[in-house]
């Protein structure tokens, strides 16, 4: 559990400490022309990176706080067990004032800083927007939406809570794992190391 927050907050400081450096990227990049168009828009790809690990860095703690509140040693039980007296804890703790602003404050940032604002603007020809814009907006948004008490575990008959069973803690550091990769991987080719 410390690993999963000091790897979340490492991450959040990484992020933020490259923002200020954003302008010195190049606006973007023709990364291929067919068969079909890809032009990545390097210094909006780097702030929506940034907010995603911003997200996923909240997720991480929230999982981890959640999960020392609700139960102390989870190792100590089996599988099933586990996933019943989860979905139990999360069914009677659903309608607490926090998890309702913790929800709603999920989807106002996935809102704000995944949804393209205008989609006229969305270059639908190119393929960056198939590959990273659409799905990086999907994903990150159907978790926000997730997050909501509401959806948060499905009916007693399955006993699956999104973020114990269908989202795991190792899951968000995998995702967040992957974006700090791209980001290192592009900033080697800003910096002239890697051709893209």
């Amino acid at each position: 559990m410390t690993a999963s927050i000091l790897a979340a907050v490492t991450s959040v400081v990484t992020a933020a400490s490259g923002l200020h450096i954003v302008d010195q990227a190049p606006k973007q990049t023709v990364v291929m022309t067919s068969p079909f168009r890809v032009v990545p828009p390097h210094r909006d790809a780097f702030r929506r990176t940034s907010y995603s690990i911003y997200y996923l860095g909240a997720r991480i703690c929230r999982n981890v706080s959640m999960s020392n509140y609700y139960y102390h040693d989870p190792s100590r039980l089996g599988k099933e067990q586990y996933s019943t007296i989860t979905y139990n804890q999360h069914n009677n703790n659903n309608y607490t004032v926090l998890n309702w602003i913790w929800g709603i404050g999920c989807i106002c940032y996935a809102a704000q800083y995944f949804i393209p604002k205008n989609p006229s603007n969305l270059d639908v020809t190119n393929g960056n927007t198939w590959i990273f814009v659409i799905p990086m907006a999907i994903g990150l948004s159907v978790d926000a939406v997730f997050q909501l008490p509401w959806f948060q575990c499905s009916s007693s008959i399955t006993h699956m809570c999104w973020n114990d069973n269908v989202i795991t803690q190792l899951d968000l550091l995998t995702v967040l794992l992957s974006g700090l990769l791209v980001a290192f991987v592009f900033t080697l080719a800003f910096r002239g190391v890697l051709g893209i």
